[in-house]
């Protein structure tokens, strides 16, 4: 049997950073805001015929394997050794943005392959089940400076209140009026790909080794509870205008963190204003990746034209209603 997973990219609105595992354990609670896009992660996997005695692995790289210890990949060795493959199996992998973007795309892979792997080795787990696995993969077993919101807002689908409490605790906060509000909201979202990669974990752990970065991310956290608290009491129209403005002051708190921006982030930003679009937010780690704008849509292919002009490219924000799937052929 061969197994196919695919699974979302996300993008965080709130509360990005208070996930991570350094500050949830210091401050005893993080939060965070966000939904899954239609830009996926897909993970074809089999056991090879039993007189191949090594298995394939095919992704940014090609690798033959002889026992688990031998894989290169760190994501692909862990899974394998959680899940306990003890035969040799073919995989190939397709992702639809470059790794080092801000859209959680290592989770995102992480989660599909979690979900073939599982469904290979004769296990149904849960969506919520595979989140809770891949954050033990990526932070307790490889020790990723990371948090725990992409692995659910990846796996989980749609869009998500999450909130995290030491020893990885996680929590799924359920809202249809925060959930009508984000939709709306995202009518007018695009992607701004700067096509500047970087790696995540090492933006991270600049940011843990600072002395400034707690109270600055707690303040980050502070932005998205005031959030979850007043969408109780607010109109759904005035939750739209008040979360834009919040995404915005959660923004300029990030940009103080170390290495989010630097100066050619910073030239692009201003270029990106001065075309007419407003910018919400660096998506991810910070360091490169995609700017998350608000553009009302006039003139489009004018922007888009300007935009290339300037060796960057637009995208439509689409939001993915269903978290990590599968099946077989």
């Amino acid at each position: 049997m061969i197994y196919i997973a695919k699974c979302p990219y996300r993008i965080s609105l709130l509360g990005g950073g208070s996930d991570l595992d350094w500050f949830v354990k210091d401050n005893g609670l993080g939060l965070s805001l966000g939904f899954a896009i239609e830009s996926y992660s897909r993970v074809i996997l089999s056991f090879r015929n039993p007189k191949i005695k090594k298995g394939l692995l095919n992704y940014s790289s090609r690798e033959e394997y002889s026992d688990l210890e031998s894989i290169s990949h760190p994501i692909i060795r862990s899974v394998f050794k959680k899940l306990n493959f003890t035969k040799p199996v073919e995989l190939a992998s397709f992702g639809e943005i470059i790794i080092g973007t801000g859209l959680a795309s290592s989770s995102s892979f992480t989660v599909a392959l979690l979900k073939a792997g599982s469904k290979l080795n004769g296990k149904e787990l849960n969506n919520t089940q595979i989140a809770k696995i891949a954050c033990e993969i990526e932070i307790e077993d490889l020790g990723l400076p990371i948090g725990r919101q992409d692995q659910y807002l990846c796996a989980l689908g749609g869009i998500n209140m999450l909130s995290f409490k030491p020893k990885g605790e996680v929590n799924i906060i359920t809202s249809k009026k925060v959930e009508s509000v984000v939709k709306t909201f995202t009518e007018n979202l695009y992607l701004i790909n700067t096509f500047i990669s970087r790696s995540a974990s090492v933006t991270l752990q600049k940011i843990k080794e600072s002395k400034d970065s707690f109270s600055e991310i707690l303040e980050i956290q502070k932005i998205c509870k005031k959030f979850f608290e007043i969408s109780e009491t607010l109109e759904e129209t005035q939750l739209v205008d008040l979360l834009e403005e919040l995404i915005i002051e959660s923004w300029n708190r990030k940009k103080r963190l170390d290495r989010v921006l630097n100066p050619e982030l910073i030239s692009i930003e201003q270029e990106i204003n001065n075309l007419g679009f407003k910018t919400l937010k660096l998506l991810g780690a910070g360091g490169g990746g995609y700017f998350l704008v608000k553009y009302d849509g006039v003139n489009l292919a004018q922007k888009e034209s300007q935009l290339r002009s300037k060796n960057l490219s637009l995208s439509k924000v689409n939001l993915s209603k269903k978290g990590c799937d599968i099946w077989d052929i």
